[in-house]
């Protein structure tokens, strides 16, 4: 008896784990796909005031079931297409993709209506037509920077300089990064990124950023490259550019141990009655004596007007007599400072320029 009801049993269980196998291997029955698209994490959001103009518009169109087709996806501003077309790119982990475009400039306080319509690819062809709105601040808002330092056309030293590369300029209403930009001789560029925690911020709103050379080869590979074009721009939390770049500043690498002009300044403008000292900072060998060497400057080319002087390696500075002042023509002279080293050789040497005007 036992064992015919344990042979029932086998028998009972094998037909049900038949049945289910069976009914595993039957298709599934296909779900009607009746739900459209939707709107996923609007950036601004939703009912947002005081928002900024130019700000960069970012929402997830996504969908559960079919996907969503991505050349349905239009959007309007207050009705109209946009000016240019928007950024479409596909979400990395769901179905649905992220669109993103940067508000054009509209007067401050407008309400701002985005519509975003989108169809999925079910057989349906669900849509969605879906909007939210947000409204742009009562001011305008200047995201623009202003470089600080390096100074235009400065000459910057391995020691004078803490064997760092610096750049600063101004921060910019609601930037979330910056982007700066340098161009080498023959026009070649390259960009670099700077997201929250790249840079330094000072009390009096000064953006920072530094590199480290550590020996003084790496910063003869600077000075061998020549000026050196710098510019930035302020780029939001998508590192989409915000506004233009500041005009391009020129810095130099100095390439070795060289005396360093102070006055007059590059670009320094001087009058008629007030005659300059010409000062720099001496080099700390034994040197045979100074080379201040001035030159007339037309129109980028050197003319014939040459003043050399002579001066005792222990000064430090150069005075100009009235009198001789009055022999200098009026227009753009440049100016430098060379050593005459004891082992007979020249110094390397900054180039500056200063403008005598008109009376």
């Amino acid at each position: 008896m036992k064992t015919k009801s344990k042979l029932k049993l086998m028998k009972t269980w094998s037909v049900w784990v038949c049945i289910g196998l069976f009914l595993a291997s039957m298709p599934a029955a296909a779900i009607e796909d009746t739900s459209p698209p939707y709107l996923v994490s609007p950036v601004p959001e939703p009912g947002a005031i005081g928002v900024p103009q130019c700000i960069t518009i970012k929402v997830g169109i996504g969908d559960d079931l079919s996907g969503v087709d991505e050349g349905s996806i239009t959007m309007t501003v207050n009705g109209a297409p946009p000016e240019v077309e928007p950024i479409i790119e596909p979400f990395y982990s769901e179905n649905g993709y992220n669109l993103y475009y940067i508000l054009h400039e509209m007067e401050p306080g407008t309400l701002v209506t985005i519509e975003i319509r989108a169809v999925d690819l079910s057989p349906n062809q669900n849509v969605m037509v879906d909007s939210w709105q947000f409204m742009l601040a009562e001011m305008r808002f200047d995201n623009r920077v202003v470089p600080v330092l390096p100074d235009d056309h400065a000459w910057l030293d391995y020691d004078r300089e803490y064997n760092k590369v610096r750049f600063s300029w101004t921060q910019g209403f609601f930037s979330e990064g910056y982007r700066l930009k340098l161009t080498l001789p023959g026009n070649s560029t390259g960009t670099i990124d700077f997201k929250e925690g790249q840079f330094d911020v000072d009390l009096v709103g000064v953006i920072s950023v530094e590199f480290r050379i550590f020996n003084r080869s790496d910063w003869g590979v600077l000075s061998s490259v020549g000026e050196i074009g710098w510019q930035v721009a302020p780029i939001d939390t998508y590192g989409n550019q915000m506004n233009d770049y500041t005009p391009s500043r020129i810095v130099r690498y100095a390439s070795g141990y060289m005396p360093m002009p102070l006055t007059p300044e590059h670009g320094a403008l001087l009058n008629q009655m007030t005659p300059p000292y010409f000062t720099w900072e001496t080099l700390g060998d034994a040197l045979e004596y100074y080379i201040v060497l001035i030159r007339k400057d037309e129109f980028g080319q050197f003319t014939s007007e040459i003043i050399i002087n002579y001066v005792p390696a222990f000064c430090k500075e150069m005075e100009v007599l009235p009198g001789h002042w009055e022999t200098y023509g009026n227009g753009t002279w440049t100016w430098t400072v060379i050593a005459m080293m004891p082992t007979g050789h020249y110094s390397d040497y900054f180039l500056y320029e200063f403008e005598k005007l008109e009376e």
